[in-house]
């Protein structure tokens, strides 16, 4: 089961972004703001994941979940939750009120 979560981490979230971004001027605000959820939740579970890999195998032990959820899931799931704020997160109004 592991190795699904890091098969779309490393193979689907990014094929998802670049068929997303390859038609991102015709997008809604709304459906940008999940393209871009999903970019910076990509790129922060590089930053914690890229340490937790770089851990060498002999240390590696049963009993430390952290590092096994960011080795296997960390790529797919960081960046879903991305996306999922960008598409509960509301909109802000395109014209702010002007002061009388």
């Amino acid at each position: 089961m592991n190795s699904l979560g890091l098969i779309l981490g490393v193979f689907v979230v990014p094929l998802a972004m670049l068929v997303a971004c390859h038609r991102f001027r015709r997008l809604s605000r709304q459906q940008r703001r999940i393209v871009w959820g999903l970019i910076i939740g990509y790129g922060l579970a590089l930053l914690l994941v890229l340490p937790a890999l770089f851990i060498p195998p002999v240390m590696w032990a049963p009993d430390q979940p952290v590092r096994t959820f960011l080795a296997y899931w960390g790529l797919f799931l960081i960046p879903v939750t991305g996306a999922l704020a960008g598409r509960l997160l509301p909109l802000r109004p395109d014209k702010l009120p002007e002061n009388p």
